[in-house]
């Protein structure tokens, strides 16, 4: 935390994986039997959070079309009561309330308003009057899952010890 009147300077992001020996593991409590205990329900995990269904009850309007944020039309108030599957967003499972103002516009690189989903999703949501649908797929939980696969977590949202860790290579000209 940084002292009153300094700021916090940023944290960049990792650029590349590099392989972990178990050995190497900070915490000293990974092993070889604890990474292949976790890797199936980390890979289940993944793919759960790829789609997303649900129907919409109340009195709202709503109509969204989605091909990721670059190709996008929205025009969203919604105050509703939600049945189905939404695993992107926490406690949003079976019956669940969303509350969301979302009016956008994105075509390729111009974008116009305020997108509050998954910028890589692709999907369609309909609400007239009492009833309504959301359908989606997230391509960013997609290449997560597939490279999910050979070990590496890109959502960093994988439990137990990692096969990959995140390496962070600063281009210092010294």
């Amino acid at each position: 935390m940084a002292a009153y009147g300094e700021q916090e300077q940023p944290v960049a992001p990792p650029h590349s994986y590099s392989m972990v020996t178990i050995g190497e593991q900070k915490s000293g409590t990974g092993s070889m039997l604890e990474l292949i205990c976790w890797y199936i329900p980390n890979r289940i995990m993944d793919i759960c959070h790829i789609p997303s269904l649900y129907m919409t009850l109340g009195d709202t309007q709503a109509a969204s079309i989605r091909a990721t944020k670059y190709l996008n039309g929205s025009w969203v108030e919604m105050n509703a009561y939600c049945f189905g599957w939404d695993p992107r967003h926490e406690n949003k499972f079976l019956v669940f309330t969303e509350e969301l103002d979302e009016n956008y516009f994105g075509f390729l690189a111009a974008g116009k308003g305020e997108i509050k989903r998954d910028p890589t999703e692709i999907g369609m949501t309909f609400h007239m009057i009492t009833a309504g649908i959301n359908v989606s797929v997230s391509l960013g939980e997609t290449v997560d899952a597939l490279l999910g696969f050979l070990g590496i977590d890109l959502r960093g949202d994988d439990h137990g010890p990692l096969m990959f860790e995140k390496t962070g290579h600063e281009n210092k000209m010294e």
